[in-house]
């Protein structure tokens, strides 16, 4: 039997790697504020063109040099766009999915298979609703956040059942304006700038996930031509966040972002520094969305 402590850091790994690469600073900041106004100045970000078209992207995790030198595979990230919505099924909204699968040797040690989705207004890309499952090991949390129409306040159930969680009576908590999920971040953060011209400086959008508003601090660092399995030889946006606690990590700039400098600026790979090794996240596929079936009556 594997200890605790082993198990405990594969879910950090996975965790950290996984936010550390679509929402590039949430696990590693400092929350603004746990049901407190923040009264800090907000801006409305400027979004560029329409939400992306129905698609999915898929992703492999790999713990670098952990097997005599290899890579090894730990895990399988799929996330997917489209209109269809499940929880608000109307032609104003869209919705985007990211799904989590431990892979192999690691899967029988620690299994995870998580998922999280958000429903935005397709217009003005803010989230309306945000779901998370989190199935890792035993553990299982069901989370339903709800975004207040005058964007102030949010509503979150949570439990370990679905059922107990969609019945379980709401936690209200306050919110700076133009507050994002963990995956409506994402977005934003990808729409922020005009094609042809660079990303700026500094990007910064607060995010609410479980109880509090993250702010998050996404720095550009210029361009890069990377040769890239999937993609190709292509010129990337290489950004850094700024973490403010490091204890668990190589050093103070411990991640590294590739998003394509085209039109589709997809995120196509990320490098984590822990002190016990590198993980990096590679795009390998994308295609279109799979089809949505109508339940039948």
């Amino acid at each position: 039997m594997f200890a605790s402590n082993t198990k405990k850091t594969i879910a950090f790994i996975l965790s950290g790697t996984m936010v550390g690469f679509f929402c590039p600073i949430v696990a590693l900041s400092t929350p603004l504020c746990t049901g407190e106004v923040h009264t800090a100045p907000s801006v409305r970000p400027t979004f560029v063109g329409g939400p992306f078209p129905d698609s999915e992207w898929v992703y492999k995790v790999y713990w670098e040099k952990a097997v005599m030198g290899s890579s090894l595979n730990i895990a399988e990230v799929r996330f997917q766009m489209g209109r269809y919505c499940p929880y608000e099924p109307r032609d104003s909204r869209y919705c985007a999915s990211l799904g989590l699968r431990t892979r192999g040797l690691i899967s029988w040690v620690y299994k995870v298979r998580d998922e999280w989705m958000t429903c935005m207004d397709a217009h003005a890309l803010v989230p309306v609703l945000f779901h998370r499952t989190l199935r890792e090991g035993k553990y299982r949390k069901y989370e339903y956040t709800s975004f207040a129409e005058n964007r102030t306040q949010v509503s979150v159930r949570a439990a370990k059942t679905r059922t107990d969680a969609l019945q379980s009576t709401p936690k209200r908590y306050a919110i700076p304006p133009n507050t994002q999920d963990f995956l409506s971040g994402l977005l934003v953060f990808l729409h922020q700038w005009q094609a042809g011209h660079p990303p700026p400086a500094t990007t910064s959008i607060p995010i609410f996930l479980g109880d509090s508003v993250f702010d998050t601090s996404i720095r550009y660092q210029g361009q890069e031509n990377i040769s890239h399995a999937y993609y190709g030889t292509t010129q990337t946006y290489v950004f850094a966040p700024s973490v403010t606690s490091f204890s668990t990590f190589a050093h103070q700039n411990p991640i590294t972002l590739w998003v394509s400098a085209d039109a589709r600026r997809v995120p196509l790979r990320v490098h984590l520094q822990l002190k016990w090794g590198v993980f990096r996240v590679e795009l390998v596929h994308i295609r279109p969305a799979p089809a949505q079936t109508k339940k039948k009556k």
